[in-house]
């Protein structure tokens, strides 16, 4: 991948993984849910606390959960997702910051 990030693009799941759901700043505990090989990710944001955030669809029910995985890059690097769309949100990771990344 060798484009920027932009806020709101969507991604898909390359294998099956899990996030968790229903934690917020007074609750940090979260409920692990499946996300399917396949299954399409819309990015919300990487948190300071090194949490990425996803809105997804499961079974008609949405929700907004959480990969503890410091940010999306990481998710790239690791093959978990690939971009399929990347919308036109604000530019969080400009594409030389993707290459460079990905390279090291």
């Amino acid at each position: 991948m060798t484009t920027a990030i932009r806020r709101n693009s969507i991604w898909e799941a390359l294998e099956d993984f899990t996030i968790g759901i229903g934690s917020d700043s007074r609750n940090p505990n979260s409920t692990s849910v499946l996300i399917k090989k396949g299954t399409l990710l819309k990015w919300d944001e990487d948190s300071p606390s090194g949490n990425v955030w996803f809105y997804f669809e499961i079974g008609g029910l949405q929700y907004r959960g959480k990969k503890e995985s410091g940010c999306i890059l990481n998710l790239v690097n690791r093959d978990l997702i690939q971009l399929i769309d990347n919308g036109r949100g604000f530019v969080i990771y400009p594409e030389d910051y993707v290459k460079r990344y990905l390279a090291s």
